[in-house]
């Protein structure tokens, strides 16, 4: 049943207050463009430190400007041209900067510390701005503005086409990262590196990335020199001064290049790609997926199953290297292989911002029992942290208050934790108020169960939300018996979460 559908349905069985509040403000996926110039002999020489340092130097730099800008009468700031998701193609395959007018904006760049930029709009193509939108940053980050909120109509504003000269300007490329006091970066060893994204002019407060890249080697030369791959760039490394190999430039991204979803915890990609992350952080991958159809009897007695379906995590893989401490005090290693899944999260300190994704495996250590354990971006790093957590393959929130280490590796792809992990459903009893369940979510064969009361509604019913199936429990007069029936759907490859008390959804 479609969502909106199934919603309405709900409505109508009077519990209005209760199920659902109003949706929240409708907003577009959005991103500024800008063109790759030609390389800089002074941008193209860099370092790698072998040791860790308060500020790592830049390991080459490459300049763009944006693609397109325009000026309001009577102001001197460049409004930056943006497009609207998805981007659309020319026939050669690159970003179109001239779309139709309903999918591009014109908005400013983000002052320091700012979640929010002002957008606008020529709908009607007349030379003068008739609609503003709001621009939300998904980062802190200059060129992070990652959506727009509702269309608003203003007073026309007059404009014009911003001169080659007036585009402000940019520049992208790597760092390298990951060092630690243990393991001293070398020139045989795994060069991390990160995505640098930053304004040419002026200092500025350095941006945190995430260092989960690996320089790919691709000649080791006669003279001791090595030949990498570094994201887009290909960049020579040689070890001639102590604390610091040196860096330069060999091939970088041809000019003219468009890229765009510039963040510096990303890849370097083309403007009419999507990032792997996109998705995940706009809410648009689930946390869980229906693997198969449900099993829902007609009836069930006090501590019988009412649901059970499989399902698999909307995000999973495996690490492809190890995960190692960094710290004396942390013991724990994560082998290669080791199964993970993601979890999309916002920060309560920064609510405004995009998610982030979270990954999570389940471990058991020595004298415990199975539990949680996940890999929190922190300041460039992760922190290894036992979650909030319902069960080892489900986590509500996360603290960012633990060992610090490397940024997890992760082939993504499908996880094997042992057995295909079955999301299950008992109902345990009633009394006047409310009824008992239990749910699990585990690997089959196994149980971690969770207890719930459910609060009973004016029909003396209790309705258990999992995806866009709505589970109604009518209890007999005894409240040892249940009728179970159904309204809406849950088929295979369905979205679904952990299941939620209706009644209290507001």
């Amino acid at each position: 049943m479609n969502h909106k559908l199934l919603i309405a349905a709900i409505l109508a069985t009077g519990l209005v207050a209760r199920l659902w509040a109003a949706s929240p403000p409708e907003t577009v996926d959005a991103t500024i463009p800008i063109e790759v110039l030609a390389v800089d002999p002074e941008l193209a020489i860099g370092g790698i430190a072998t040791e860790r340092t308060w500020s790592s130097p830049k390991i080459a730099m490459q300049p763009a400007r944006a693609a397109r800008g325009v000026i309001r009468s009577g102001k001197k700031e460049v409004l930056l041209l943006t497009l609207l998701e998805p981007v659309g193609k020319t026939a050669e395959g690159v970003a179109r900067l001239d779309g139709p007018p309903d999918r591009i904006a014109w908005c400013e760049l983000p002052s320091f510390i700012s979640n929010f930029v002002d957008c606008y709009q020529d709908l009607d193509a007349d030379g003068k701005f008739e609609t503003s939108r709001t621009g939300l940053m998904g980062t802190d980050q200059v060129l992070a503005l990652s959506r727009l909120k509702e269309a608003k109509p203003i007073e026309p504003v007059e404009y014009r086409e911003a001169q080659v000269t007036e585009l402000p300007q940019f520049q992208v490329g790597y760092r390298g990262c990951g060092t630690t006091v243990y393991k001293p970066q070398t020139l045989e060893g795994e060069l991390r590196f990160e995505t640098v994204v930053r304004r040419a002019e002026g200092s500025q407060w350095p941006k945190a990335g995430h260092c989960n890249n690996v320089a790919q080697v691709l000649e080791s030369r006669a003279d001791g020199s090595k030949l990498f791959q570094l994201g887009r760039f290909k960049i020579e490394v040689r070890d001639e001064h102590p604390g610091e190999l040196t860096t330069r430039l060999v091939e970088g991204i041809p000019p003219g290049t468009l890229l765009a979803h510039l963040r510096n915890s990303w890849p370097l990609v083309d403007a009419t790609e999507r990032q792997a992350d996109s998705a995940a952080i706009s809410g648009d991958v689930p946390f869980l997926l229906a693997a198969g159809t449900p099993k829902i009897p007609s009836r069930a007695n006090a501590g019988e199953e009412i649901f059970s379906v499989e399902v698999r995590h909307g995000l999973s893989g495996r690490l492809s290297a190890a995960s190692e401490p960094r710290q004396k005090n942390d013991k724990i290693v994560l082998a290669a292989g080791t199964p993970v899944y993601g979890v999309a999260m916002g920060s309560s300190l920064t609510p405004y911002y995009d998610a982030e994704v979270v990954w999570c495996t389940p471990l058991k250590l020595d004298g415990k029992p199975i539990e949680a354990y996940c890999l929190v971006p922190n300041l460039g790093a992760s922190a290894l942290v036992q979650p909030y957590s319902q069960s080892p393959y489900t986590v509500r929130g996360v603290t960012v208050s633990g060992p610090g280490r490397n940024p997890p590796l992760v082939e993504r792809g499908p996880a094997d934790f042992g057995a295909p992990l079955d999301l299950i459903v008992r109902v345990d009893g009633a009394d006047r108020k409310k009824v008992s369940i239990t749910w699990s979510l585990a690997p089959r064969g196994q149980r971690f169960d969770s207890s719930w009361s459910l609060r009973r509604a004016r029909d003396d019913m209790a309705f258990l939300l999992i995806g866009e199936l709505l589970l109604k429990i009518a209890p007999a007069p005894d409240g040892k018996s249940f009728d179970i029936s159904t309204l809406g759907e849950l088929e295979e490859g369905d979205p679904l979460y952990v299941p939620l008390d209706a009644t209290r959804l507001r």
